[in-house]
């Protein structure tokens, strides 16, 4: 298990919601205040730390409802603490992926020379027998109350005591679920197109890699959206489908963690190619090749200047 060994890869390049960019803020927030999105975010993560303290005294006191009392930064040292009740189960090694110099204007921008190279975690997937996975940004919980920070990533923290499920006293309400339930659920997937393609449906990849043949009684994965229904009928995702909620907790007999595939937003090569593996283009076609992916009109949202044209 020593290829587990790295440290949990929480940074986010300039430009993803969480962090704000040199460049401008990105978030949901109204344009006008935008400008004061570094400023929010710190308070979150300041509210996480300070409350995270408090809530975290209380949850002796709270039995299942309650926040976790401590984390580990890495799966391994989880399923090492809890040899009884959490398994790691491999899936791929670690490697490290290095690219060619992309060529556009400005030319030779310091964002496209940061990332030519990248470390790129193992895979596996955590096998929790009564583990919780908290809201609906996926945070895995096991029965000793113990937070596995490294496939509970969030956007722009510096650590788990950041994490925003610190900021209520309690998980919320708590579902049980039984059987064996696997999660496709981490921060973005519910919203995000993008990380609901490369984190959601790279984690049934990892699940494949590392559990091959494993029957589940449930996925937890966000589902509401017709997208989102269309890629998991392409991608073979056909169990039973629970949809994760902000306030729910579902706690279950044997909860199947894999890791973040996209953790860093780095797009993976094995990544890349099961994606296009499960999901074909269709030969014939006789549509343009170059495809325009808008946000829409909804209010506070991400768009181009120029979207008109």
């Amino acid at each position: 298990m020593a290829a587990f060994g790295g440290p949990p890869a929480h940074r986010l390049p300039a430009g993803v919601a969480g962090r704000a960019p040199a460049g401008g803020p990105v978030s949901r927030l109204p344009p006008a205040l935008r400008p004061w999105w570094p400023v929010f975010k710190r308070a979150h993560r300041i509210l996480a730390v300070l409350l995270g303290v408090l809530h975290r005294r209380l949850a002796p006191l709270l039995g299942p409802r309650a926040v976790p009392r401590t984390a580990t930064g890495r799966s391994q040292d989880t399923a090492r603490g809890e040899p009884g009740t959490v398994h790691l189960h491999p899936a791929g090694p670690a490697e490290t992926l290095r690219r060619r110099a992309v060529t556009g204007h400005p030319a030779g921008h310091w964002r496209f020379g940061q990332a030519r190279s990248a470390q790129i975690p193992a895979r596996y997937t955590l096998a929790v027998s009564g583990g919780r996975l908290v809201g609906s940004y996926g945070a895995t919980v096991t029965p000793c109350g113990v937070l596995d920070y490294q496939t509970s990533g969030y956007f722009g923290i510096a650590g788990w005591r950041e994490h925003p499920i610190f900021l209520r006293p309690t998980v919320g309400r708590v579902v049980r679920e039984r059987g064996t339930v696997l999660s496709l659920v981490t921060r973005g997937v519910g919203v995000n197109y993008y990380h609901f393609l490369l984190d959601g449906l790279g984690r049934y990849g990892i699940f494949e890699q590392s559990l091959p043949g494993e029957h589940v009684d449930a996925i937890v994965v966000p589902h509401r959206l017709r997208y989102q229904r269309e890629l998991l009928g392409l991608a073979g995702v056909s169990a039973r489908l629970v949809e994760p909620r902000a306030g729910v907790t579902i706690m279950a007999d044997r909860l199947l963690v894999p890791s973040t595939p996209n953790q860093d937003l780095d797009a993976p090569p094995w990544l890349v190619d099961w994606l296009r593996r499960r999901l074909p283009a269709r030969p014939g076609g006789d549509g343009p090749r170059r495809l325009y992916l808008s946000r829409g009109t909804r209010r506070n949202t991400r768009s181009y200047l120029q979207e008109e044209q």
